[in-house]
């Protein structure tokens, strides 16, 4: 489904998604010069994206927002509701875990992990609390596919391992560390905040020469 689709693509397309979903109450139709404003991308490179899109059609105004949202959807297999975990519930991890925005409709959060029994004990929160060395049946059980990781870079890649074994196919990793994996089916996604703060950085330096 999508195979086609490089990884540049599949960002692009999940940026513009939140812009539209953000606009749709605003305003009916919108072009792709007026997109690259808002996603730093060019108008050029947004229609080659949509090209990649099935049903999707533009007029002399631009495109249609809705249809736009729903081929994007469509394409990418967003709108199924999809279950997520996360592990590590210091600041970070819980931050995420009673993040209600709606922005973050489709996904919904089912369990927390912490290797610490003492701290689950203290925290408060409506979503369904284990230890760590449950991941794996936790997991299976609750047919849970992504995964968030916010542990110390030490325990970082041991907590994949569960959550792949388990049966996770995506993970967002916030510790420290670069997680690895040979399963083929399984992505990970590593943020660095250093090297997104470096990439700022270089950017805004080279905006003002």
């Amino acid at each position: 489904m999508r195979s086609e689709l490089s990884e540049p693509t599949v960002y692009r397309l999940c940026v513009v998604l939140r812009i539209l979903e953000e606009l749709r109450s605003k305003q009916i139709v919108i072009s792709s010069s007026e997109l690259s404003k808002y996603t730093n991308t060019t108008a050029y490179t947004l229609r080659k994206d949509f090209s990649l899109l099935s049903g999707v059609a533009s007029s002399k105004s631009g495109y249609d927002i809705e249809n736009l949202i729903f081929c994007i959807k469509s394409k990418l297999d967003i709108g199924i509701a999809k279950y997520a975990a996360i592990a590590g519930l210091g600041r970070i991890g819980m931050a995420i875990l009673n993040y209600t925005d709606s922005r973050i409709k489709g996904y919904d959060i089912v369990a927390g992990f912490d290797a610490s029994v003492n701290k689950l004990e203290t925290l408060h929160t409506d979503i369904p609390l284990y230890p760590a060395y449950d991941i794996e049946d936790i997991v299976r059980e609750l047919k849970i596919k992504l995964a968030v990781i916010a542990v110390p870079a030490d325990k970082a890649q041991e907590i994949a391992l569960r959550f792949i074994k388990g049966g996770v196919e995506g993970i967002i990793n916030f510790a420290p560390v670069i997680i690895k994996t040979d399963v083929d089916t399984v992505y990970i996604k590593n943020i660095d905040l250093v090297t997104e703060f470096n990439f700022l950085s270089s950017i805004v330096k080279t905006k003002g020469e």
